[in-house]
């Protein structure tokens, strides 16, 4: 019998909510025999826009906003609802509703299968935002939906259950948050969708899955261009295609501040990101990227048109000060392991042990090593694209197809020499800061060094003010 896994969500629904909303919805189902399989997570890229997005199960549903509409739309025929707050929630949580003018709103949440599972007509009288409360009973992705007057705005939301009932109530009102326009712009920016687009944009889809021996398998990636209209996505797996690295159990990805997804990795018993840190802002909001500088603290971007390596990959390099996330002098002499830095929450910059840690556990392991020589584990670290090539066997550079056996996916994103002002050795080096001061010198940090004509990875990173990649590790 079928095991019938696919999410519904109101497709002939959502084409006419809006012209601005679009929703994916993936399923999964095996080539060999054509059964639905679970899917664990889906990533999603959108190549065009340099964003990515991580879907976990239960949700398996992506809505993305047409940046288009959003920005012709007069500022007062504004209908919209706030992402509610906690998602995902258990058993109740709270939602922001921004109306124009006063009136009629007429208030629905759907579930996956197109099904309402709760409806209220809410009468206001005044403008401005509103606090609504939801409560639902039973575990799912549900579409919440607001119209009035023609204007209509959706939210997609992840219950775990735990209510007495399905049921949405007024509470107010909402004082004190500002202007009208002010309310109105912050509610847009939380709009129906996490992630703008515009039709015409390239996305590329990844799935992933168990298989019987409980095996993380992923599915033949799917490129195409999305258009106006929302669409079910099949993923198709074979249950030979093991991937060849772990996801953390149960942390296939992690989001950091600014709403970055990173996917994860298990290595020994390790948990780390997989994708170089890319956040433009710091956890306590004063990093500038550019070059530019706030005291110690800097982060560089170089958004090269011609480069080969496009940002979701390459991130951005940022100094010791910018990664420990500190505008502080006094940070520059002094090692700080655990420290969080610019990491999500919950992770920090490994130390200069951790990554020794790392080392040590890969020196180990016959699966990593080339020529079963112990020090020769560098390939397994490296990505298969972005290097320069090299003749040496054992070298990163030299059949790049066979690198990256751990999934750790280091790329070659040089680094920011402040003296030259510039980015150097894109290509040949992939660098990456540890929270450990090098002999307090304050002139350079450990780190790790994995470079395309070198075997092992080395020590040492540039000086404190030259700008490099971050991976984080998990608390």
């Amino acid at each position: 019998m079928k095991k019938l896994f696919t999410f519904m969500v109101l497709m002939v629904l959502l084409a006419t909510i809006t012209a601005q909303t679009v929703s994916v919805t993936f399923s999964g189902r095996l080539a060999e025999n054509e059964e639905y399989i679970p899917l664990s997570h889906v990533v999603v890229q959108n190549q065009t826009r340099g964003w990515k997005e991580v879907l976990v199960w239960p949700d398996t549903v992506l809505m993305m906003t047409d940046v288009t509409g959003i920005q012709d739309r007069p500022s007062m025929d504004v209908l919209a609802l706030s992402q509610n707050t906690p998602n995902p929630f258990s058993g109740t949580t709270d939602v922001q509703l921004s109306v124009a003018e006063p009136g009629s709103v007429a208030v629905e949440i759907f579930d996956i299968f197109g099904r309402v599972v709760a409806a209220k007509t809410i009468m206001l009288s005044q403008p401005g935002m509103h606090h609504l409360r939801v409560n639902l009973s039973s575990t799912g992705t549900y579409l919440m939906t607001v119209r009035q007057k023609g204007l209509v705005s959706s939210i997609k939301m992840i219950a775990a259950g735990n209510s007495r009932g399905d049921g949405i109530e007024y509470v107010g009102a909402t004082e004190g948050q500002g202007s009208f326009s002010e309310q109105t712009k912050k509610a847009e920016s939380k709009g129906a969708g996490q992630h703008s687009y515009l039709p015409g944009d390239v996305m590329i889809y990844e799935g992933y899955a168990l298989n019987a021996n409980n095996q993380m398998i992923y599915s033949t990636p799917i490129q195409q261009t999305i258009g106006t209209m929302s669409q079910n996505v099949m993923l198709d797996f074979a249950t030979t295609d093991v991937l060849s690295y772990q996801p953390c159990p149960g942390m296939p990805s992690v989001t950091d501040h600014q709403g970055n997804v990173y996917t994860t990795v298990m290595i020994g018993n390790q948990c780390w990101t997989r994708e170089n840190m890319r956040c433009t802002t710091s956890p306590k909001g004063y990093l500038h990227y550019g070059g530019n500088q706030v005291s110690y603290f800097k982060a560089y971007f170089y958004d090269d048109p011609s480069s080969v390596i496009p940002f979701v990959d390459r991130g951005l390099l940022y100094n010791w000060a910018g990664a420990m996330d500190t505008t502080s002098t006094a940070l520059i002499t002094t090692s700080f392991t655990g420290r969080r830095g610019i990491c999500p929450q919950g992770w920090h910059v490994p130390s200069k042990d951790e990554l020794d840690t790392l080392c040590n556990y890969m020196s180990g392991q016959s699966g990593y090593l080339c020529n079963s020589d112990s020090s020769s584990f560098a390939k397994a670290l490296a990505s298969t694209n972005y290097w320069i090539s090299d003749s040496v066997a054992c070298h990163v550079g030299n059949d790049v197809t066979s690198n990256n056996a751990t999934g750790f996916t280091a790329i070659p994103t040089g680094f920011y020499d402040a003296y030259f002002t510039s980015v150097v050795y894109t290509g040949h080096d992939a660098l990456f800061w540890s929270s450990t001061s090098l002999l307090d010198s304050g002139y350079s940090s450990y780190g790790m060094t994995i470079h395309r004509n070198w075997a092992k990875p080395g020590r040492g990173c540039p000086s404190n003010d030259g700008g490099i990649s971050v991976r984080c590790l998990r608390d």
